[in-house]
This record gives structure tokens, sequence and C-alpha cells, in this order.
């Protein structure tokens, strides 16, 4: 919808309306605002869920080209935001069932996820133990 421009004479009688339209017409353009920048934000939100669910399809087949990944990532990129959680939940668990978290060094399957920093085999919970008591 674009803005049109109308000119208001002093013996229009349009000129009342103006004191209450106008206050109105800047409310609703600084809603637009705020709406458009939270759309911006769902559309982010949705293309990270989308590469998360793509990156677990891929790890799961191992491969891009093979047949069943192309179509099921032609549905991702389709696929609404409900769709997408629950793709993310089922191939995570997948995921989790083939390519279960362990400890590199005992192998327990008691861990958490990998942190983003590197520790050695005297750090952590090991307090310094031979690795090879472990295996």
């Amino acid at each position: 919808m674009e803005k049109q421009t109308i000119t208001i004479t002093s013996d229009s009688p349009l000129l009342g309306l103006l004191g209450v339209v106008e206050p109105d017409l800047q409310l609703l353009e600084q809603r637009a605002g705020e709406l458009k920048r939270l759309a911006k934000l769902g559309r982010e939100a949705l293309a990270d869920l989308r590469q998360e669910v793509k990156a677990l399809i891929i790890q799961l087949d191992g491969t891009v080209e093979s047949e069943p990944s192309l179509g099921l990532l032609k549905v991702v990129q389709a696929a609404d935001v409900t769709t997408l959680k629950a793709l993310k939940d089922e191939y995570s668990r997948r995921l989790d069932s083939l390519m279960p978290a362990c400890c590199q060094v005992c192998g327990s399957e008691q861990v958490s996820r990998r942190s983003s920093r590197e520790t050695s085999l005297t750090d952590g919970n090991h307090d310094g133990d031979d690795p090879a008591l472990y295996r």
C-alpha cells in the first residue's frame, strides 16, 4: 500500500479528523517497523533451524547426493517451524542412537556434549589417571 498525499483546506470537513488520524498513523508506522524487525528475526531463526536439520540429515546419511537426502532436503527447505522441530527431534534421536556421545578415555556414555575447549587427558574428571585404566 503506497502513501498518498491529501491536501486539506481550512474549510474542509476533514480538518477535524486530521488531529485524530495523524497520531494513529504514526503509531501504525511505529508498529509496522517493530513487526518488520520481528519478522526478520523469525526468518533468521527459521533459516538456522533449517540448517540444523540439514546438518543432521547429512550426518546420518553421510552424503548429500544420495536420493533420500536430496528429496528430504527439498522437504526441509519448504517445511514450516513445527515440521522442522519434529524433524530435528527425530533425526537427533536417530543420531544419538547410532553415534552416542561417549568419553574418549574411558568409553562411558554418561557424558555431556563436547565443549569447544580441548582438554588434555590430565584435565577434567580423570585426575591424571592413566587412560589405559579406563579401557
